[in-house]
């Protein structure tokens, strides 16, 4: 008798234990529903100037290591999510340059730049593209060595995990990871992901991730710093591996039995980069890292709802500048403007600070006559779920003395 207390007391213990990542799947379920709703609520403005181009930034193939994933697994899941480009961003290799060796130009549609994720001798981590053999000097050169050499040859410059090195501070990088999404989800213990796995996988691989992505506060903060020295653009990396799961293995590797918690076509999903080209203008390489270096990019959560006719723009004497340009004030004030294809809470951050907030609405309106640097923040407020977590995070509009 008492053994059969014992198990029936572990069993019970073990059933209470599965109560929240029960519960859990129901809000995720719940989740879905709302999702569903705003999908279907959906009114972007017409913007006849600009097309909206999605795509990740920071994905890694087998090439270099720590990813089994393959090119044909990449160029799939880009196009099960429709995307327009990925931008590689391969760990070099000692005896291959991995960057000529990854996925470039069209690829089924979708557009790929070569590129590397490199550390320098004074430990940071650059994402680097396009990229070439010269890269893997990078670990024998100072950060600021090597982002003078990179900028020298037209090469894009973007600081990763920022919060993990310090060197990069003092160079002129061009760019900032300003969300990875794998920084996330090491903030979680791997026990609990998994049971949020066993019960939700299956029917919300995607939505699962909810738990993980939260604000970037104290990154967020270092980017609005750096603005005071020079322009800087930011983007979100994806850090997509393809190489988080469980399983059985026969001992040549295969998978006998196997759950892959971010496989590329779930990790696409998650968070994006739009990036804003002139309808005119040919969509390719050059145009794309054009406007990405011009900071004409905003990163979205794409998994919380398509946000495909966000801008934030502004205007003045007839004139019209978008996220990344800069403009000079005079008497006259600017019109800074933000529209969102979904009613939301909209922030509008001067040099980092909220100076004004609306809520429940499609647009915000600001008469700025001082100069700083500008962006925005979007947070989806009636699903209580996400209302916390940012669904747009824009680039700076920079506000000038007139000389």
């Amino acid at each position: 008798m008492r053994a059969l207390k014992r198990i029936a007391i572990a069993l019970l213990v073990a059933a209470l234990a599965q109560a929240p990542f029960i519960y859990r799947r129901q809000q995720l379920a719940r989740l879905r529903a709302e999702i569903d709703r705003l999908a279907a609520e959906r009114h972007p403005a017409t913007e006849t100037t600009f097309k909206d181009y999605r795509g990740v930034i920071h994905v890694h193939s087998w090439l270099g290591g720590h990813s089994s994933g393959t090119f044909e697994q990449i160029v799939r899941a880009a196009r099960a999510n429709a995307l327009d480009f990925i931008i590689m961003t391969e760990h070099p290799a000692r005896y291959v340059s991995t960057a000529e060796a990854t996925l470039k130009g069209f690829q089924d549609g979708v557009l790929f730049i070569n590129g590397n994720e490199v550390k320098t001798a004074d430990g940071d981590r650059l994402l680097v593209f396009p990229s070439d053999a010269s890269a893997d000097d990078a670990e024998k050169m100072k950060t600021a060595e090597f982002i003078a050499r990179a900028r020298s040859k037209g090469v894009t410059t973007v600081v990763a995990y920022p919060d993990e090195s310090h060197a990069w501070q003092e160079t002129e990088f061009d760019g900032m990871e300003v969300y990875n999404l794998y920084t996330d989800a090491r903030r979680w213990r791997m026990s609990l992901l998994v049971f949020d796995a066993l019960w939700s996988w299956q029917s919300y691989p995607d939505l699962i991730f909810t738990r993980l992505n939260s604000r970037p506060t104290e990154v967020l903060k270092r980017w609005d710093e750096a603005q005071r020295r020079r322009a800087t653009f930011a983007i979100a990396g994806n850090d997509a591996h393809a190489n988080i799961g469980i399983g059985l293995f026969y001992s040549s590797g295969k998978p006998l039995f196997e759950i892959k918690f971010d496989p590329y076509e779930v990790s696409f999903r998650l968070v994006r980069n739009h990036v804003l080209i002139e309808r005119a203008e040919r969509f390719d390489q050059t145009s794309l890292l054009s406007a990405i270096a011009r900071g004409h990019c905003y990163i979205a959560f794409d998994l919380f709802s398509d946000p495909t006719g966000f801008l934030f723009s502004a205007e003045s004497d007839g004139k019209r500048w978008i996220m990344g340009d800069a403009l000079a004030l005079d008497e006259r004030p600017v019109l800074l403007r933000a529209q969102t294809p979904l009613p939301a809470r909209i922030l509008l951050l001067k040099d980092g600070a909220v100076i004004k907030e609306m809520r429940h609405t499609n647009l915000l309106e600001h008469q700025a006559n001082e100069a700083g640097a500008y962006r925005v923040e979007v947070y989806l407020e009636d699903i209580p779920l996400i209302a916390e977590k940012p669904w747009i995070i824009s680039n700076h509009i920079r506000l000038t003395h007139a000389r």
